[in-house]
């Protein structure tokens, strides 16, 4: 696969979190807390936008302490690049079933038993970090004991941890990844053929969604959210049999359907996640089992054109930034900013740093899709007409309407909504059909430019055939 040449510099360094070294409480100082496979979300705290980063895997652990599964909890401020962070150890137990966050750590690290998840820590919980109305949750994790499905809520205003509901196994809710919030419900996959399903209106678990031929993912799939569709990337470990492997599961958990479809070029596990302008980005991930595998490439899938493509800017790498590849790290969106950090790297050594990247240096095609949706409707169209004729410095100058990026908006850009109005139907409702949509095999042609690559596009989109 043609790759286009990373673009050097495009990474800005930040601050790691001085949580995660060494020990706030002791141990070998010169032992590593850095953890890797931790969940992240993004939400208000403290009248800022800020990055939650929970949990995680650690095998370098001092005596004492839980060697593989970490309890941490760290919150990243963007607008004063710091870090609210401890260890975890001295949480107050309120003996009501709430634990008071000392440090504003809500979970101890395997010394003790006071935070919710007692001696074990959460562990691994890639994408099952979610956060919604002011309150972070995280829902099961692999650890060194069970932890029956249970929801653990951190309330930011009363800084208090708890219990909210437990799902009643274990089924599903420690390696797997894949969960999503779609309209106030967060959904994973459980068992074959149905997503588990939490209310966060209600804190309470609901019945289990009926998806017709949806497979269980392979271990620490990443995930995303597009209109109200759940994006599962399955990864590296699933031989299609014919020279490929991975898939990509596209999932209305509202009215119960799934579209199979091919995964990226490069089949990755591990992988950090996010949407940003109705597009599922992955960045680096492992291509195998080992850590050796990790790769710097950034992939992602545009509904729009039905396709996946591989960005022209890599991941921090040693070439450009001076940093190994990584797996299981931590990568949220703020705005247009992706921050990516910790990880395990391909030499196998836990890492702490942050990095942060303009999306919008991207400089991708946009097929039409003037405000970012993954939808070319008529919403697209009323944006290039408003912006019609204008160029930068008008008053009604509109770079996202500028599709071309001729600095002018005119009839090129309008030719492009156009030429992809036949799926702006991409993200709406699909009919219920009761069983697993098949996918269209992939066009023959590959088509390269200077903002990436693709290959030939589908006949289909989510939900619709053209």
């Amino acid at each position: 696969m043609a790759v286009v040449a990373p673009a050097p510099g495009a990474w800005t360094p930040l601050t790691g979190d001085p949580g995660l070294w060494p020990y706030a409480d002791g141990g070998d100082p010169t032992l590593p807390f850095n953890t890797y496979r931790m969940g992240g979300a993004v939400g208000m705290y403290q009248g800022a936008v800020c990055i939650f980063s929970v949990g995680g895997r650690n095998f370098q652990a001092p005596a004492g302490y839980a060697v593989e599964h970490q309890s941490r909890f760290s919150i990243y401020d963007p607008t004063t690049d710091s870090w609210v962070a401890a260890d975890g150890t001295d949480d107050i137990d309120n003996g009501d079933g709430t634990w008071t966050s000392v440090g504003l750590c809500g979970y101890n690290n395997g010394r003790g038993g006071l935070s919710p998840v007692a001696d074990d820590g959460v562990g691994v919980v890639m994408d099952q970090v979610f956060y919604v109305d002011g309150a972070v949750y995280v829902c099961g994790g692999e650890s060194t004991g069970t932890v029956g499905g249970k929801m653990a809520k951190y309330d930011i205003a009363s800084n208090v941890w708890s219990y909210t509901d437990e799902l009643g196994d274990d089924e599903g809710v420690c390696r797997v990844g894949g969960g999503g919030l779609v309209e106030g419900h967060w959904y994973k996959v459980h068992t074959p053929d149905y997503l588990m399903r939490y209310d966060c209106a209600t804190d309470t678990w609901q019945p289990d969604v009926h998806v017709p031929g949806l497979p269980v993912p392979q271990p620490y799939a990443p995930s995303g959210v597009i209109g109200r569709r759940l994006l599962i990337v399955d990864t590296f470990d699933l031989d299609n049999g014919d020279g490929t492997f991975g898939k990509l599961y596209v999932i209305d958990p509202v009215v119960s359907t799934l579209e199979i479809k091919p995964g990226p070029d490069v089949a990755i596990g591990q992988a950090g996640s996010i949407v940003w302008k109705g597009k599922l980005w992955l960045f680096g991930g492992r291509t195998a089992g080992a850590a050796d595998s990790a790769t710097d490439l950034i992939q992602y899938y545009d509904p729009v054109i039905d396709d996946w493509l591989t960005a022209p800017i890599r991941c921090p790498n040693m070439a450009n930034e001076g940093v190994p590849n990584r797996s299981g790290h931590v990568c949220e969106l703020i705005g247009d900013t992706v921050y990516l950090g910790n990880g395990l790297s391909d030499g196998g050594v836990m890492m702490n740093d942050l990095w942060s990247l303009n999306m919008t240096s991207m400089g991708l095609e946009r097929h039409g899709d003037v405000d970012g949706n993954g939808v070319v409707d008529g919403l697209d169209l009323t944006g290039v007409l408003t912006a019609w004729a204008t160029s930068p410095g008008d008053p009604m100058w509109d770079p996202e309407a500028d599709l071309d990026s001729s600095g002018v908006v005119d009839g090129l850009d309008l030719a492009e909504v156009i030429s992809n109005w036949s799926l702006e139907a991409a993200l709406a409702p699909a009919t219920p059909s009761g069983t697993a949509a098949q996918e269209d095999e992939p066009g023959p042609e590959r088509i390269k430019n200077g903002k990436g690559e693709r290959r030939g596009r589908r006949a289909t989109s989510f939900g619709h055939g053209h």
